[in-house]
């Protein structure tokens, strides 16, 4: 039978299932003009970040709202954190497996590690130097990088951070990125 229990630091309002299930308490809420207000019990929705974990939003009793990752709810809800441990782990490996038997804390080696040996991940060297060309707003070239290492040690920024502004098409240190794969000799540029 599924088990409810509240919420750390949102008691009253959310509880967290051990089959890692969300759910807004039933509440009444009081208004001076329009007179008490039933809020009924809900259960929340959730959404996939964009490493594939289920994540949703909860509000304190003063109306802020915090998203967070649904595993990490359940965990802080019925699992015991002696050691502060800082990361939550799938023992599956499925992201959307947030049963609470499915979880452990564990050190960041630790969750890397159970990456390796249960999951199978393979650790991809690639040897090969990826070209890093800096564009200004209007995506003419301002300047070609022999790698990404060299962009992001010119502009005192990390590797990930050049990495993810030319896959997410976004903007770091003022300008947009582009990464040039093995091979790529030219590129168009506008005229």
């Amino acid at each position: 039978m599924e088990q409810w229990k509240p919420i750390p630091g949102y008691e009253k309002i959310y509880s967290a299932s051990d089959l890692g299930r969300i759910k807004r308490e039933a509440r009444v809420v009081h208004r001076s003009k329009y007179g008490d207000l039933l809020i009924p019990e809900k259960l929340l929705e959730f959404s996939e970040d964009k490493d594939g974990y289920l994540k949703t939003a909860l509000r304190d009793s003063n109306g802020n709202r915090k998203h967070y990752r649904v595993h990490r709810l359940v965990a802080m809800t019925f699992l015991e954190n002696h050691n502060n441990l800082p990361v939550v782990n799938h023992k599956d490996g499925d992201k959307r497996n947030n049963c609470v038997a499915n979880l452990e804390w564990a050190t960041i080696s630790e969750n890397t590690k159970h990456g390796f040996d249960v999951l199978g991940r393979v650790l991809i060297r690639n040897d090969c130097k990826k070209q890093a060309v800096k564009l200004d707003k209007r995506g003419i070239i301002v300047e070609i990088f022999d790698s990404i290492t060299e962009a992001a040690e010119r502009h005192n920024v990390s590797i990930q951070a050049i990495s993810n502004a030319a896959r997410n098409k976004t903007m770091s240190c003022g300008h947009y990125w582009l990464i040039l794969d093995e091979g790529v000799t030219t590129i168009e540029t506008a005229s």
